[in-house]
Formats: structure tokens, sequence, C-alpha cells
């Protein structure tokens, strides 16, 4: 669980954090994307609205006795998947961006209290190339590769074949031109 923790530390502490995601997959998302004007994003929600249903499916809670902890209390996955809706998500917006105009809309997660600063981060970040892609994203995916090599790329494919999800690891930066 030292995800969750991190995860945590981000929203309840420090509170300045902002992720690009990518296209949304959404139908009603891309619209409401595709409707942006260059430069413009929009707050389109709150995670807890999205995982609240997802994350309430009784297969999270079926056959698992091990106990999480949250701070120092020992609780099951029952209580903490309420708890996260409730203490996490719930801090953190969703919202979308159209840097450019040959851009496609693109999502981004930041926390509550400093969406806006993280809108513009999102937008600033990726207005300089006229595909509209993340500029931090692209200098992340260059160091994988020049630490890593083909590995790292081979490995993650490997583990989502293993997982049955043969053709999930075929994301945006997948198509890219390098």
């Amino acid at each position: 669980m030292e995800t969750t923790r991190v995860l945590r530390e981000r929203v309840e502490v420090h509170q300045q954090f902002v992720f690009v995601a990518g296209e949304p997959r959404e139908p009603l998302f891309r619209t409401i994307g595709q409707a942006l004007r260059p430069m413009e994003y929009a707050i389109v929600g709150t995670l807890d609205e999205r995982l609240d249903s997802w994350l309430h499916q009784e297969r999270f809670k079926i056959g698992v006795s091990t106990r999480l902890k949250w701070d120092d209390e020992l609780i099951t996955p029952a209580e903490w998947i309420p708890r996260v809706i409730e203490r996490v998500a719930s801090k953190i917006v969703v919202g979308l961006f159209r840097p450019t105009i040959l851009a496609p809309a693109q999502s981004f997660y930041a926390h509550i209290d400093h969406s806006d600063i993280a809108g513009h981060i999102a937008l600033g970040d990726s207005m300089l190339k006229e595909q509209g892609t993340s500029m931090l994203i692209e200098m992340a995916h260059g160091v994988c590769d020049s630490v890593f090599g083909d590995s790292l790329q081979a490995l993650a494919e490997a583990a989502y074949v293993a997982a049955g999800a043969n053709n999930r690891f075929l994301g945006s930066r997948f198509h890219r031109v390098r």
C-alpha cells in the first residue's frame, strides 16, 4: 500500500500536483474537451464521482482477508475503499484542456484548491508543440528510453499480457512519431 501512502501525501499534505493523463476515454468528456478553444481548460468534476461506482464493486471485497494500514489503524478493504473515495479522491479534480487548435483535448488531475494553477501548467507544458503533447511526458519518455532501452517496454508489455490485457499498453504515446 505504498502507492496509497504516496498518493495521500501528495493530496493531503503537499496539495500541489498535476497529472496529465492524455486524451479522455469517455465520450462525454471528449465532446466537452473538443468544444474547448485553444488554450482553454475546464474542470468537469472530481475524482470521487468517477471512482465511486467502480471502487464499490464487490470484487474488491471477496476473498481479501488482509487488513490494510491507514495511518496507525488496520482496516479491511471494505472500509479502505470508502475512505480513499471520501478523503483522497474527493480532493482531486478532473479537468480537460486543449492546448492548440490541432491538438485533441487532454485530461488532467489536480488538487481541488490548486486546479486553476494546474490547468495553466498543463496548458503551458503542452502548447509549445503543434500536436499539443506534453513536453514533460516526452522528456520522461526519452529518459526512460535512454536508461532502460527496450527492456522497460518489454516488461510492461509482458505484464499486460500476463494480466490478460494484451493491447492495454498501446496508449497515445505508442502512436507518437519519435
